[in-house]
């Protein structure tokens, strides 16, 4: 079991999830009272995208082991990935229980909380992360967008800015910070911002539905609409984008395409 885990694990590190994953499984047959390979198993599938099969195997790492902080924290998020925000609120809350200064369990609840629209909470939260891990990207970018949720949109695009200058490959903290200068009227900004996202991540489906945006509102049309069946490509399901592009083609003039979208 320890063989395959070990395999599995040098899989993950190259990048092959699904051939990890199934190493990942079968170290869990074999030994199957060991939590760490549960855990294992649980991680590969989160990063496949399987939220729910990966719940069911962090409770049963957790089943073994109900003190295994780092399960109760990967639970929480997919428990958030599915929407299930109250439990995963619970999660953190069991994580801090047992590591006071989990600075992650701190951040991923200040983004649960600001989820549930409790924004002080989530404020709270995320500054005490940073405080305990100064040179936390991913807690800066969470505080900030609950400033952002919260109305405190100047404090929240310094903390993007911090956010960025900590990870300068961190295309969702561009496309945040884009979107409040755009809420700021500072439209030219926000699409240097979209940009710098789009260079870093181009399949970012929501950064081109925001560069659309912000292009429309310079009156720039035919760019826009560009943007938006980019975006339609990568996140298809996505309402709106397509409600985006009525808009736009109906700025056009062009009533046809405009209504069927609509």
């Amino acid at each position: 079991a320890l063989a395959y885990s070990n395999l599995g694990i040098t899989l993950q590190e190259l990048g092959k999830v699904s051939d990890a994953l199934s190493c990942f499984g079968k170290a869990a047959s074999l030994q199957p009272e060991r939590a760490e390979a549960h855990l294992s198993q649980a991680l590969g599938l989160q990063a496949l995208g399987h939220f729910e099969e990966a719940v069911d195997s962090y409770r049963r790492a957790l089943a073994i082991r109900p003190n295994y902080a780092e399960a109760h924290c990967n639970l929480g998020i997919a428990l958030q990935k599915l929407g299930k925000t109250e439990d995963a609120v619970s999660s953190y809350k069991q994580v801090i229980s047992l590591q006071p200064d989990n600075a992650e369990a701190l951040s991923n609840l200040g983004s649960a909380f600001r989820e549930l629209e409790k924004f002080d909470d989530a404020v709270v939260n995320c500054r005490k992360a940073i405080a305990l891990k100064p040179d936390y990207a991913s807690a800066y970018n969470n505080l900030a967008v609950a400033l952002h949720d919260r109305g405190d949109l100047e404090e929240a695009l310094d903390c993007f800015d911090q956010a960025i200058s900590l990870l300068p490959e961190y295309a969702e903290a561009y496309r945040n910070a884009g979107n409040t200068l755009r809420e700021l009227e500072r439209l030219d900004e926000a699409i240097t911002q979209y940009q710098t996202a789009l260079k870093l991540q181009p399949d970012y489906g929501e950064a081109h539905d925001n560069l659309g945006v912000a292009l429309m509102g310079l009156g720039h049309l035919e760019n826009a609409i560009t943007c938006y069946h980019k975006a339609i490509s990568l996140i298809p399901d996505d309402p709106e984008a397509h409600w985006n592009l009525s808009l736009a083609r109906l700025r056009q003039g062009n009533w046809k395409e405009g209504w069927e979208k609509f």
